[in-house]
């Protein structure tokens, strides 16, 4: 195990991954006039030591190297781990111990194999208590109602808000660094950004005014006002739905093109009214549409959106464990900040966006590469058979699939899911 590690790290090493998260520690330190070293990590709010442990688990997560790590509490791997691990960063019970070694190491920018190590140490939970009596329901798969149990007739608004509500639980708002966690890969976006918006303010119609923000932006930012393309329903789904603003996967896109929920790369969602930012409907409306886009989209493990109320956007971040949501900005007084994030949407790569980067795909076929009896294999995976619809679970999906190689064909079932840490791997 300890070689299969080692190699995975120097295959997949961290490199400047982790600087944001360094960044936003010194910015916090510096507001509070406190040394940006780890002495300062006893003398923070909790509220913001939260806030920079979500922020270093959300990055933790996007490396390579997370999706490729064995997991130590069960049969997965250390990226579902690391995703059980919000929820108890931000309980009212947090254990500050269990987490502060990592953000050590991580400040002090130690070697990418003690970084790891920690962060194994993060997320093993101590022991629990003996079970209860008929305790071994807990080693079935765990009966939730959740937006998967839906039949299809009986998915329309006023029955799926409450499942949803309940599927997705509470969500984690004003993440600090959550753009630099997110696009912190993406190459030259700062420098870029910075070209184009300085671009923004000149000519004989300008697109900015630095006193009042971008041109011909409507007050009230009423949703017709806003929004030029009809507001059509999107292909695929059972019940209407249509976002009012998405980033899609068309390069050659015109103004009347319709398109799939497969095409979607980015979901958001406007109000007219500021005062909507954190409205349960707000969000609600956002996990319609990334309820949408998983279910289209069989290698999706998460969805990047937005929100865009009046004038202040919010980031969003939906996976399988939950949401979690960016500091709100105002884009009319911080116009740099709102380039950079369209570019980011526009310039990040597949993995960041959320696709599974073990699934490759060459020449219009799709494969997924294994090791069987010490040799290498890969699957191709022929045709979708089965793909669970909720936000939160196991995101269970299975392809109909044969050996490459195999002149016969011969067919397999691939099943990929996340799994419980709990549970003994399928078929062993």
């Amino acid at each position: 195990m300890a070689l299969i590690i080692s190699e995975i790290l120097q295959n997949n090493p961290i490199g400047n991954a982790l600087d944001a998260f360094r960044d936003a520690y010194s910015l916090t330190c510096e507001k509070l006039e406190l040394p940006p070293s780890t002495d300062a990590l006893g003398q923070i709010s909790e509220k913001k030591f939260q806030s920079l442990a979500v922020q270093l688990i959300v990055t933790l997560q996007l490396l390579s190297a997370s999706l490729l790590l064995p997991s130590r509490t069960g049969r997965g791997l250390l990226v579902a781990d690391l995703s059980s691990l919000i929820p108890a960063v931000v309980s009212k019970h947090l254990d500050i111990e269990r987490i502060v070694p990592l953000l050590r190491v991580v400040i002090n920018k130690e070697p990418d194999d003690i970084i790891f190590e920690k962060a194994y140490a993060a997320v093993v939970e101590p022991t629990p208590p003996p079970p209860p009596p008929r305790a071994h329901i807990l080693f079935q798969t765990p009966h939730k109602h959740s937006t998967s149990s839906i039949v299809n007739t009986s998915e329309h608004r006023k029955f799926m808000d409450d499942l949803l509500k309940e599927e997705i639980g509470p969500l984690y708002t004003d993440i600090p660094g959550f753009y630099e966690a997110f696009y912190g890969k993406v190459p030259h976006l700062k420098e870029n950004a910075e070209t184009v918006f300085q671009k923004c303010p000149k000519g004989d119609t300008p697109l900015y005014h630095k006193k009042t923000g971008w041109r011909d932006w409507p007050i009230g930012a009423k949703e017709e006002d806003v929004i030029r393309q009809p507001n059509n329903p999107l292909e695929g789904s059972t019940a209407e739905r249509k976002p009012d603003i998405c980033f899609v996967d068309d390069p050659n896109g015109k103004e009347d093109s319709t398109y799939h929920w497969s095409r979607i790369l980015v979901p958001g969602e406007p109000k007219r009214n500021p005062c909507h930012d954190m409205a349960t409907a707000t969000w609600l409306d956002l996990a319609r549409y990334v309820r949408e886009v998983l279910a289209a989209q069989d290698t999706r493990r998460f969805v990047l959106g937005f929100t865009l109320c009046g004038s202040i956007m919010r980031l969003w971040e939906f996976d399988r464990v939950g949401g979690i949501a960016s500091t709100p900005f105002n884009i009319n007084r911080d116009g740099l900040q709102f380039v950079s994030v369209v570019l980011g949407f526009l310039w990040t790569g597949n993995e960041q966006l959320g696709f599974d980067p073990t699934v490759v795909e060459s020449n219009g076929i799709r494969y997924m590469k294994i090791t069987r009896n010490g040799q290498p294999e890969r699957l191709v995976l022929e045709t979708l058979m089965k793909r669970a619809t909720s936000v939160i679970g196991r995101a269970t999906t299975c392809w109909k699939a044969y050996r490459d190689g195999d002149e016969s064909r011969t067919p397999l079932v691939v099943k990929d899911s996340w799994q419980f840490s709990e549970r003994d791997e399928e078929g062993e």
